[in-house]
C-alpha cells in the first residue's frame, strides 16, 4: 500500500477505535485494552487491504491487485416509471442516492470485482472501516453476526450483541456483503430476515451484491441498482486492460472488427472477455457462443505449458488422458453442485470427487486428480484450507456438460425435476448453458412441459388447437404473488412471481409500470379502497419497518377483484399467455421438425 494511503487509513482507523472505545467499554462483558487495541490496527489494515487480491482466470497462478484490471462499472440507477433509466459510472459508496444498495447482475458482469473495488476505496478514505463478507461462507448453522464478528476478531474485541449495536449505530463501518445468490437454497430466508433485523436497526450503509431473482431484490429495505453490460466500444478498454501486451490487444481488436457482427453478442461481460482472450490466445478464432468459450478452455488449461520455461509441460499426477479428465470434471461439478456448498473442506471435496471416479469408471487416487486440476488448469482454487471454483460459472457449465452426456431417462429425470419451481432456482444457469448445448432435450422436456403445465395441460392436443383465451383463473395465475408499493403518490415498488420473471418468457415489465394508477391513489386517499398496510404515521412504527421506506402496497391481484384498471389488467395478462402459447408453438415446431429428418442406409 502507499505510505501515504497507508497513514490515512492508521490514522482513520485509531480514530474510529478512540471514539467507540468508551461506549464498547461500558457494554463489553470482559475488560476492553485499547493500547492493545491500537496495537493490532495494522492487522486489520492488512486483512481488508487483501481484499484487492483476487485470482482470476485470466491470472490463474498468482493472486493479483483488482486495480490492476479494474474497469468502470455502469450502473443503471432506480427511476420513476416510464422514465429511462439513467447509466451511471459509479466509484464511491457514497455516490449512490441511498444508504443501503442491492446491485443486481448477470454471471460474469464483475459484481464481485464492483464491489471490492468499491470496499478498497472507502477503505482508503480512512473515515470509515469497510466489513466485506463472501455470503457464500455462511455455512448451515452460522448467523451473519457470526460472520462480522470474526471479521473484527483481528482486533481482540469479542463482540457481542450489543456491541454489535453500538457498532451499527455509529455510521463508522460500511458493510459489504457480496453474492447473496450463493448462500445455499435453504439458507437463503433465515441470512435474508437477518439482513433485514441488522439493517433496520442501523445507521451504517449496506452494499449486497446478487443476480437477479433472489429474495433480497424485493426487500423494502434495499433500493437496486442493476450493473448494465458493455456498450458500444467499452469491451476495447477491457482488452486493454487485460492483455499482457499491446501488441496482442491490437491484433484481438483487428480480429473483432473484421468479425464484429459475429461477436457482438458475446463482447457484453468482462468474464466473456477474458475467456476471449484466454481462448484467442491459443487458438485465434472466435467463438460464437457462450458455450464455446467453455468448451474450449478446459482442455486448454490442461494442456497449457509453463509460460517461463520453454517446452515444459506440468507433470500430471493422473495415468489418464485428457477426455477422462474432462468426464471427471463435469461429473465432479454436477455432484458438487448437488451438495449446494460453494466452499469445500478438503475431505468434502474428495468424497465428491470418489463419487465423481466411480460414477465415470474411472478407478485412479481421488487426492491425485484434485492436485492434477488445482495445480494444472487452477479452475479450484486451494484457500487455506478450504477448496472453491475459480468462478461459479465453471461449476454451472461443466454440471450442465455432464447431463448432456447422460442417457435420455437421466436427462428426462432432471429437466422433468426441474419444472418444480424451488429446483429450477437453484439449476437455472445450467438450464440456460442446456438451451445451447443439449437444445433439443431442453425444449423436449423441459420448454413445452412447462407451457403446458402453466395452462393446465396434461399433452399437446389443446394447444394445438390455439391460443387459450384470458380466464379469471388464468389471470389470477398471472398476477398470484405480484405486488406493488407506492411512495409519495407513485409506482415506487413492483414484485414479480417466479413465471412472469422467467427468462423463457421475457414479460415486458414496462406493461405493468405503465399503468394508469392515478385511479388507485384517488380511491385509497378517499377510503374508497381500504388497503391492508395504512400510510405510515410515525418514522417508528412497526408498519413502516414492515414497508421499508414505502407509503403502502397492494396486491395486483385485488385490483382485479375490485373492478380497478381491469381493461389494462387484462390486456397485460392476454400478452402474457400469447407469449407464452408462442414459446410453446416455437418450441413444438422445432420437436416436430426435428423428429422429421430421416436417414436412409
Amino acid at each position: 500500500m502507499d505510505p501515504t494511503i497507508n497513514k490515512i487509513v492508521l490514522d482513520g482507523s485509531m480514530k474510529i477505535i478512540s471514539e467507540l472505545y468508551e461506549p464498547l467499554k461500558q457494554k463489553a462483558k470482559v475488560e476492553i485494552d485499547k493500547a492493545n487495541i491500537n496495537r493490532k490496527i495494522p492487522l486489520l489494515i492488512d486483512k481488508i487491504d487483501n481484499i484487492r487480491l483476487v485470482k482470476t482466470l485470466w491470472q490463474l497462478d498468482k493472486s493479483v491487485d483488482i486495480e490492476t484490471f479494474y474497469c468502470p462499472s455502469h450502473l443503471l440507477l432506480p427511476t420513476r416509471i416510464n422514465k429511462t433509466p439513467n447509466r451511471v459510472v459509479i466509484d464511491d459508496v457514497n455516490e449512490f442516492t441511498s444508504k443501503n444498495i442491492v446491485i443486481r447482475g448477470i454471471a460474469g458482469q464483475g459484481k464481485s470485482i464492483f464491489l471490492r473495488h468499491l470496499c478498497i476505496k472507502e477503505f482508503e478514505k480512512g473515515n470509515r472501516i469497510p466489513i466485506f463478507i463472501e455470503l457464500r461462507r455462511v455455512q448451515r448453522d452460522e448467523s451473519l453476526f457470526y460472520h462480522i464478528s470474526r471479521f473484527l476478531e483481528v482486533l481482540d474485541i469479542k463482540i457481542d450483541e450489543d456491541m454489535f449495536k453500538i457498532l451499527l449505530k455509529s455510521k463508522k463501518f460500511v458493510l459489504f456483503l457480496d453474492a447473496f445468490d450463493e448462500v445455499a437454497e435453504e439458507q437463503k430466508l433465515y441470512v435474508l430476515n437477518e439482513i433485514e433485523n441488522i439493517v433496520a436497526s442501523s445507521d451504517c450503509p449496506f452494499v449486497i451484491t446478487t443476480r437477479p431473482g433472489s429474495s433480497i431484490e424485493m426487500s423494502h429495505l434495499f433500493d437496486v441498482y442493476t450493473l448494465d453490460n458493455l456498450n458500444g466500444d467499452e469491451y476495447k478498454v477491457v482488452i486493454s486492460k487485460l492483455s499482457d501486451t499491446e501488441e496482442f490487444s491490437n491484433t484481438l481488436l483487428k480480429a473483432i472488427s473484421q468479425n464484429k457482427a459475429k461477436v457482438s453478442g458475446i463482447l457484453c461481460t468482462p468474464l466473456l472477455i477474458t475467456l476471449l482472450l484466454i481462448t484467442y490466445k491459443s487458438y485465434q478464432k472466435l467463438p460464437e457462443q457462450l458455450s464455446d468459450f467453455y468448451e474450449l478452455i478446459f482442455n486448454l488449461l490442461l494442456q497449457r505449458h509453463d509460460g517461463t520455461k520453454a517446452g515444459y509441460q506440468r507433470k500430471r499426477r493422473c495415468s489418464i488422458n485428457d477426455s477422462q479428465y474432462r468426464k471427471i470434471f463435469d461429473a465432479l461439478c454436477f455432484e458438487s453442485k448437488l451438495s449446494q456448498l460453494s466452499i469445500f473442506k478438503y475431505q468434502q471435496l474428495y468424497d465428491l470427487i470418489v463419487t465423481s471416479l466411480t460414477l465415470v469408471g474411472v478407478n485412479i487416487e481421488a487426492d491425485d486428480y484434485l492436485k492434477d486440476i488445482k495445480h494444472i488448469t487452477c479452475l479450484i482454487l486451494e484457500e487455506g484450507n478450504e477448496y472453491r471454483f475459480i468462478h461459479k460459472s465453471v461449476q454451472e457449465y461443466y454440471a450442465a456438460s455432464f447431463i448432456k452426456n447422460r442417457p435420455e431417462q437421466f436427462a428426462k429425470q432432471f429437466y422433468t425435476a426441474c419444472l418444480k419451481m424451488q429446483v429450477y432456482r437453484g439449476w437455472q444457469q445450467e438450464l440456460e448453458f442446456l438451451s445451447e448445448i443439449d437444445k433439443y432435450r431442453y425444449i423436449k422436456y423441459y420448454v413445452i412441459p412447462f407451457c403446458q403445465n402453466w395452462f393446465g395441460f396434461s399433452d399437446n392436443d389443446e394447444l394445438i388447437r390455439g391460443c387459450p383465451p384470458v380466464t379469471f383463473e388464468r389471470m389470477k395465475m398471472i398476477l398470484n404473488d405480484v405486488n406493488i408499493g407506492f411512495r409519495d403518490g407513485s409506482l415506487a415498488m413492483l414484485t414479480l412471481n417466479d413465471v412472469l420473471t422467467h427468462p423463457l418468457f421475457n414479460l415486458e415489465v414496462n406493461r405493468i409500470l405503465g399503468m394508469q394508477f392515478g385511479v388507485l391513489i384517488r380511491k385509497i386517499n378517499s377510503d374508497e379502497f381500504k388497503i391492508n398496510l395504512e400510510k405510515k404515521e410515525n418514522t417508528n412504527s412497526e408498519k413502516e419497518k414492515n414497508l421499508g421506506n414505502l407509503d403502502f402496497q397492494v396486491q395486483l391481484l385485488r385490483l382485479v377483484d375490485e373492478g380497478i384498471l381491469l381493461e389494462e389488467i387484462k390486456q397485460l395478462c392476454g400478452a402474457f399467455i400469447n407469449r407464452v402459447y408462442g414459446v410453446w408453438k416455437e418450441s413444438y415446431e422445432f420437436i416436430n421438425r426435428e423428429d422429421s429428418i430421416s436417414i436412409s442406409l
